[in-house]
C-alpha cells in the first residue's frame, strides 16, 4: 500500500475493507491503517479523528454510533441511478395457430361451496405480531383486575 496516501483515503479504504454491518469503530479503523499502511499512529491518530469529524458533518461518512470522532462509521450508500427509460417492447409473441376452436376449455369453477369457505378461512389469519392485539389471557387478567378494583371502590364507598 502507498504510505503517501492521504488520511481521508486511508480512512475510506479502512471503512470499505472492514465492511462491518454496524459500521467500523475508530479503534478498528486505526488498527487497520497501522497494519496496512505502516504509519506511526501517534502522528496519524489526531488527523484521523479530525477527518472523521469533518467527514460526518460534510456527509462523506455516516456515523452509526457515538458522538464526535468516537463511535462507529460507515460510508454513505451510493445513490442509485435514476430509472432508465423503459426498453422498447419486444417483438410480439407468436400466436399458436389452432386447427379447431371447439377444443377450448371453459374456465375452471370451484367445485363446491365448502372449498370456497375453507379457502376464505385460510386467508384470514391471526395478527402478524403479538403487539398488534392483546392476547386472550392478558385481556382476561386486565378485566379481572378492573372488576376487582371496582369492587374495592364500592366497598370503600359503602363504609363511608
Amino acid at each position: 500500500m502507498d504510505t503517501k496516501a492521504s488520511t481521508a483515503d486511508m480512512v475510506r479504504d479502512a471503512i470499505k475493507t472492514l465492511g462491518e454491518r454496524g459500521g467500523s469503530s475508530l479503534h478498528n479503523i486505526k488498527k487497520y491503517i497501522e497494519a496496512v499502511y505502516k504509519v506511526d499512529m501517534r502522528y496519524r491518530a489526531p488527523r484521523i479523528r479530525k477527518f472523521l469529524r469533518v467527514a460526518v458533518s460534510d456527509g462523506a461518512v455516516v456515523q452509526t454510533a457515538g458522538r464526535g470522532a468516537s463511535g462507529s462509521f460507515k460510508l454513505p450508500p451510493k445513490p442509485k441511478p435514476a430509472a432508465a427509460p423503459a426498453p422498447a417492447p419486444a417483438a410480439p409473441a407468436r400466436v399458436r395457430a389452432s386447427t379447431s376452436t371447439s377444443r377450448r376449455r371453459a374456465p375452471a369453477a370451484s367445485t363446491s361451496r365448502a372449498s370456497s369457505v375453507s379457502r376464505a378461512s385460510t386467508t384470514t389469519s391471526a395478527p402478524s405480531s403479538p403487539r398488534s392485539s392483546p392476547s386472550a389471557s392478558s385481556v382476561a387478567s386486565s378485566t379481572a383486575s378492573r372488576v376487582a378494583r371496582d369492587e374495592r371502590a364500592k366497598a370503600r364507598e359503602s363504609r363511608r
